[in-house]
C-alpha cells in the first residue's frame, strides 16, 4: 500500500508487480511526468478520493488494472499514453475500471492472441468517462467505440 503522501510525484519509472498475492493499494495522488513511465503490473485499487494524472505513459499489462473506487479520478493529457490489453486468449482486457476518467492523447493497445472478428474488449469500463484519444496505435484493427461509461474495441 502506497499512502501518507499527498502527491507521489513520478519523473522516472515507478513499477507494480504480480508476486505475492493480495490486493496492491494507492491511497495517494500519483502525477506521471511527461517522460515518465508508470507500469501496472498487478491489479491496483486507488481509493480515497485520489487522483492519477498522466502526462507521460501509464501501461496497464496484461491480467492487471487500475480500478479506481472511492471518489478516485484519472485524468490523461494530449501529450499521455495510456497502454491497455486486449487478451483473445482469455477474452479479457486489462484497463481502467471505476471512477471518473478523462483522456486525450494516445492509446497504445497490445493484443494477445488473435481475437475473432467481433471479438470486443472493454478497456475503459465502469467509468464517469470524458474526451477522445487522438491515436490508437496497434498492430490489430480495431474499431474504438467511446461511451459515457469508456472506451471499447472491436474487431
Amino acid at each position: 500500500m502506497l499512502s501518507g503522501v499527498s502527491t507521489l510525484d513520478n519523473n522516472g519509472k515507478l513499477t507494480t508487480l504480480e508476486d505475492g498475492g493480495g490486493l496492491r493499494y494507492l491511497r495517494v495522488n500519483l502525477a506521471n511526468a511527461s517522460g515518465a513511465t508508470v507500469t501496472i503490473g498487478a491489479t491496483i485499487q486507488q481509493d480515497n478520493g485520489t487522483t492519477t494524472t498522466n502526462a507521460g505513459t501509464l501501461d496497464v499489462s496484461d491480467g492487471a488494472s487500475l480500478n479506481l473506487q472511492g471518489g478516485s479520478s484519472f485524468s490523461q493529457s494530449s501529450g499521455g499514453t495510456l497502454g491497455v490489453t486486449a487478451d483473445a486468449n482469455t477474452a479479457t482486457a486489462a484497463g481502467i475500471t471505476g471512477g471518473t476518467v478523462s483522456v486525450a492523447g494516445t492509446m497504445d493497445v497490445t493484443t494477445v492472441g488473435t481475437p475473432a472478428t467481433g471479438a470486443t474488449f472493454a478497456v475503459i469500463s465502469g467509468a464517469t468517462f470524458s474526451g477522445t484519444f487522438s491515436t490508437v496505435n496497434s498492430a490489430t484493427t480495431y474499431t474504438v467505440t467511446y461511451s459515457t461509461s469508456g472506451v471499447t474495441l472491436k474487431h
